[in-house]
C-alpha cells in the first residue's frame, strides 16, 4: 500500500528544508496534537441519547467510579435519567473528559492516498509549490495503526459508547474512531488516511515502511527543486524523484 505525505514549499525557510531531509534520512513523520490540525470541527460531535438495555448498567458504574456514588444509589439515578431523559447531564461532562483525552494523549500523522490529488496539492503541496513523499506501507498495517478517514454527515456518538469508554480505557476505539477518523464530508476529497500514535508532538516511524519516491510539485521554484534534489542526493539510499503533471 502506497501512502502521500505532501509538503509545501511556496515560501521555504532553511527549516523546511531541514524538516524534509530528517524526513527522508529517518523514514519518520511528525505525530501532531489533533488541536493543531486544520479542521475546525475535528472535535464538534453530536451524541445519541437514545437509551438501550446497555445504557442503564454503564452510567450506573459510571456513577460509582466518578462520581462515587453506592451501587444502589448509582442504579436508582441511573434508572432515574433514562426514564426523565436526562442523559445528557451525565454525557456532558464525559464528553469534556473525553475530548481532553484526545486533544492531551493522542497523535496523528496524516497521509493522503494519491500523489496526483489536486485538492491536496492545493492545500498541502502549495498549489504545486511543494512535494510530495511516497512511502510504501504493509498492508497488514491498516486498520491496526494506518486507519482511513470516514465522511459521515454527522459526527454520532451513542451514549452507551461514551459511558462504556469512560469506565474502561480499551473500549474507547468507538470514541477515538468518531472523534479522530471521522471528518466533515467538505474533506471527503482528501481521501486521508492516519497514523495514531499514544504521543504526541514526536516523530514516528511505520513499522517496515519504505521511502519510494520523491514527487516534485509542477510548480515548485527552480532554487526550491535545486535544494530539493542535493537532499536526495545527500541520503543513504536512492530515491527515485519524479515530477506532478496536472
Amino acid at each position: 500500500m502506497k501512502l502521500y505525505k505532501y509538503r509545501d514549499f511556496s515560501t521555504p525557510k532553511d527549516a523546511e528544508f531541514q524538516r524534509l531531509s530528517d524526513i527522508l534520512h529517518r523514514n519518520a513523520f511528525w505525530c501532531a496534537r489533533p488541536s493543531t490540525l486544520n479542521d475546525p470541527a475535528e472535535f464538534h460531535w453530536e451524541c445519541n441519547y437514545e437509551p438501550t438495555g446497555a445504557t442503564i448498567p454503564l452510567l450506573t458504574k459510571a456513577l460509582i467510579q466518578f462520581w462515587n456514588r453506592n451501587p444502589c444509589e448509582a442504579q436508582a439515578m441511573a434508572r432515574l435519567a433514562v426514564e426523565n431523559r436526562r442523559l445528557e447531564v451525565f454525557a456532558k461532562p464525559a464528553f469534556a473528559e473525553m475530548i481532553e483525552r484526545c486533544r492531551n494523549e493522542m497523535g496523528l500523522a496524516c497521509f493522503g492516498t494519491s500523489c496526483d490529488n489536486p485538492i491536496m496539492w492545493q492545500r498541502y503541496g502549495g498549489h504545486g509549490e511543494g512535494v510530495c513523499i511516497e512511502v510504501e506501507v504493509p498492508s497488514e498495517a491498516l486498520n491496526k495503526h494506518l486507519f482511513p478517514v470516514e465522511y459521515p454527515p454527522a459526527k454520532v456518538l451513542h451514549i452507551d459508547q461514551l459511558l462504556a469508554a469512560c469506565a474502561d480505557p480499551s473500549q474507547a476505539q468507538a470514541v477515538h474512531s468518531v472523534a479522530l477518523l471521522s471528518k466533515s464530508p467538505f474533506w471527503a476529497p482528501e481521501s486521508e488516511v492516519r497514523f495514531i500514535s499514544r504521543k504526541q508532538d514526536v516523530c514516528v516511524q511505520i513499522s517496515d515502511s519504505v521511502i519510494s519516491r520523491i514527487i516534485l510539485g509542477q510548480n515548485l521554484a527552480h532554487h526550491a527543486r535545486m535544494r530539493i534534489l542535493d537532499v536526495v542526493e545527500s541520503l543513504p539510499y536512492e530515491l527515485p524523484v519524479s515530477s506532478n503533471v496536472a
